[in-house]
C-alpha cells in the first residue's frame, strides 16, 4: 500500500515547483501573477466597480484599493468616476494592460502546454477522477461541484493568518520584498 504521505509530498512539491516556475517566467513582467485574474476579470466586467470586483474575489475593499492603486500606477488600470455616483469608481483596463495580460495569458498557457505534454487525455480524464474523489471525499458531497469562489472564501491554514485577507497581505508582502 501506498504511503498517503508520498502522495501528499508528490501534490505539495508540484504545486510550489509550478508557482516557482511561474514566478520565474513572471519575472520580466511588471504584472504580479495574482493580478492577471483580476484584469481579466475587469476586462470581462469593463466598468465593473472596485467593490464588485472585491465581491467576485472574496477580499475586502481595502485589499483591493491598495492592489488597483499598484496596478494603475503601472498604467494598467484607469479608475473613472461613476457618472450617477461621484464616490463610486469604476475600473478600465488601458490598453498597456490589455496587451500585458495577452503576453501573460500566453506564458500561462504555454506553461500549461508544457506541463501536459506527454499525458495522454485517458490519463488526464482518470486523474481528474482521482482529485474529483478526493475532494468529494474531503467535502463529503456526492459530487465535485465546489464553487471557485467558495474555495477563496475557505480559511487558509497558515498559523500567522487569521483571516484570509491577512494571508492576501502576507503574501503580497512576501513577494514585494523579493
Amino acid at each position: 500500500m501506498i504511503d498517503y504521505r508520498e502522495v501528499n509530498g508528490r501534490i505539495d512539491k508540484f504545486q510550489i515547483l509550478k508557482r516557482s516556475t511561474l514566478f520565474s517566467l513572471f519575472e520580466d513582467n511588471k504584472l504580479h501573477i495574482r493580478q492577471l485574474p483580476v484584469l481579466e476579470y475587469i476586462i470581462k466586467n469593463d466598468g465593473c466597480s472596485q467593490n464588485e470586483l472585491a465581491e467576485f474575489l472574496c477580499v475586502s475593499p481595502a485589499s483591493i484599493a491598495v492592489s488597483t492603486k499598484r496596478m494603475q500606477k503601472a498604467g494598467y488600470l484607469e479608475k473613472k468616476e461613476d457618472e450617477n455616483n461621484l464616490r463610486k469608481k469604476n475600473l478600465y483596463v488601458t490598453e498597456l494592460g490589455k496587451e500585458t495580460v495577452a503576453k501573460c495569458r500566453k506564458i500561462f498557457d504555454s506553461f500549461d502546454e508544457k506541463v501536459y505534454s506527454g499525458i495522454s487525455d485517458d490519463d488526464l480524464n482518470t486523474f481528474c477522477n482521482v482529485i474529483d474523489r478526493m475532494t468529494i471525499n474531503i467535502t463529503g458531497e456526492s459530487q465535485n461541484n465546489i464553487d471557485p469562489e467558495e474555495l477563496l472564501r475557505l480559511k487558509p491554514r497558515h498559523h500567522h493568518c487569521e483571516k484570509f485577507n491577512d494571508c492576501i497581505d502576507f503574501y503580497d508582502k512576501e513577494d514585494n520584498d523579493k
